[in-house]
């Protein structure tokens, strides 16, 4: 789908088990600076992630061990590793995982050493607890305010999906997995290759186009989409790649049974132009919270109805309890009026049988 030969193509990878790059048992019990390997976690595009615990007994720790096993070490991938340490160590936000350390193996192989997240990913974490429409969104603001934090150091997280938000047990959602993240330059995009999951890449990353703030803003409304509806907003008729890659820059993402205010807020940050999208996380932040204020979202025209419609949700028992109180008055001055008319009436007949007598 990428115009012209000499543009590059991305590079599509999927969360894969361990296996993929032989079982990592060889780390089990390894010492990597001061922590120690516990066991392993997970897998993916860069390398598998391990639990880890601080082996000097300084104080106890758990940590998140990332690291390349051999046979999947390459100049791109390590590469990658630095890009992802420096990009880290730039961010500071309670909802993104912290690094903590760095550095490679006896062998040459480079690692991370991050805060352990213990939680689910987010549509999981949703699911399990049935959560309220109201909690979803006050949940997916956290990711709003993260992304919106990176963007304002000049990252751009690039692959925002389910598996890379995890959720605490008190409620905490943090962002992981910078891995293909993006540091812009003095212009607001960047252009390198990319390695990326085909389900959550943007239409302008299967079309190799560059990559900006916009592309965080279309992972976002993705991910809100499954968060609130449970689906995937480009029913497929058949399963391939190549489908999958047509529907995302050419099918318009399905409406929703929501509320139209939130469908109007998924279609906006869903938009095939990046141009048209939320110029950015705030915006789109900002639209939610108007929508759980019960104040008219960015995403739809105001037209008179519509905002009369939004200031009688917002001021309901206001309205309610002035329309009564009017209905009440009207009511009065009709009781008076009735009243004066049924006096006027009785003088009216009292006279008659006055005259009649004289």
């Amino acid at each position: 789908l990428a115009r012209g030969r000499a543009t590059p193509r991305p590079v599509y990878h999927r969360y894969v088990a361990l296996g993929d790059w032989g079982t990592g048992s060889e780390m089990i019990g390894r010492r990597l600076g001061p922590y120690e390997v516990v066991r392993p976690i997970g897998a993916g595009g860069m390398g598998a992630v391990f639990l880890g615990a601080r082996a000097d007994r300084e104080f106890e720790k758990q940590v998140a061990i990332k690291l390349v096993l051999r046979g999947a070490e390459s100049v791109e991938i390590a590469g990658r590793f630095r890009q992802e340490r420096q990009t880290l160590a730039s961010l500071d936000h309670p909802n993104i995982v912290r690094l903590l350390d760095g550095g490679s193996t006896d062998s040459g192989l480079p690692y991370l050493v991050m805060d352990y997240v213990e939680g689910q990913p987010i549509l999981d974490y949703a699911r399990k607890r049935a959560l309220t429409l109201g909690r979803r969104l006050r949940l997916f603001l956290q990711i709003c305010d993260a992304v919106h934090y990176a963007h304002q150091h000049l990252v751009v997280h690039s692959d925002i999906k389910p598996a890379n938000v995890l959720v605490t047990a008190e409620g905490q959602a943090r962002l992981l997995d910078f891995g293909i993240a993006r540091v812009l330059g003095r212009g607001a995009e960047a252009s390198e290759p990319q390695s990326l999951s085909l389900r959550y890449a943007s239409p302008e990353q299967i079309q190799a186009r560059p990559v900006t703030i916009a592309t965080d803003v279309y992972a976002l409304g993705l991910l809100l989409y499954e968060l609130l509806t449970g689906s995937y907003p480009y029913p497929l008729a058949e399963s391939s790649d190549v489908a999958l890659a047509f529907a995302i820059t050419q099918n318009p993402p399905a409406h929703t049974n929501l509320d139209a205010d939130l469908d109007a807020i998924l279609q906006v940050a869903l938009r095939k132009d990046p141009r048209t999208r939320y110029a950015s996380a705030e915006r789109m932040a900002a639209d939610i919270r108007r929508y759980l204020a019960d104040k008219p979202v960015s995403a739809r025209q105001p037209t008179p109805a519509y905002l009369a419609r939004k200031f009688f949700d917002r001021h309901r028992g206001v309205v309610i309890a002035g329309v009564l109180a009017l209905v009440a008055t009207v009511a009065g001055f009709a009781g008076i009026a009735w009243q004066s008319h049924v006096a006027q009436r009785e003088r009216q007949r009292a006279e008659q049988r006055f005259n009649d007598v004289h």
